[in-house]
């Protein structure tokens, strides 16, 4: 049985003939060209029984292409977590707190709020909280 295969890609065959370090060589360019999900491009939509993960897939992917969503799961608390391959299209989905799916009003955020956090030191204890609070608010 003759396959036709690309460059990265080897048939049946040819795996079960080749040797270790060409199997291994092989697997680490697969993983090397793999993209694997991270938390910051990521959203989080609400679940609706009626929907499946699918409906969840089409409806991101007339928003931006579907090329660009790398995984969906359900997650707790009744939510469908969406990876995308870039920040930048997470903010177009966001955009609207909210996007169509079917007829539907579907919820949706980041899976990681991006948050800014102060931290004070050496900071005298008899000076009250609203004082500092005020000062912080005028920075």
């Amino acid at each position: 049985m003759n396959h036709s295969t690309s460059d990265n890609m080897m048939s049946t065959s040819e795996y079960r003939g080749a040797s270790n370090s060409d199997k291994s060589k092989k697997f680490s360019q697969v993983l090397k060209n793999s993209q694997f999900p991270k938390k910051d491009p990521a959203i989080i939509l609400n679940h609706i029984n009626e929907l499946n993960k699918v409906d969840y897939v089409r409806a991101i992917a007339d928003i931006v292409e579907a090329k660009n969503i790398i995984a969906i799961s359900k997650i707790s608390n009744n939510r469908i977590c969406v990876y995308l391959s870039s920040s930048e299209l997470v903010d177009k989905i966001i955009a609207n707190d909210t996007i169509q799916i079917q007829g539907n009003e579907v919820g949706v955020r980041r899976l990681v709020t991006p948050a800014k956090r102060i931290i004070l030191s050496n900071v005298n204890l008899c000076i009250p909280h609203d004082i500092l609070e005020t000062e912080i608010q005028k920075i």
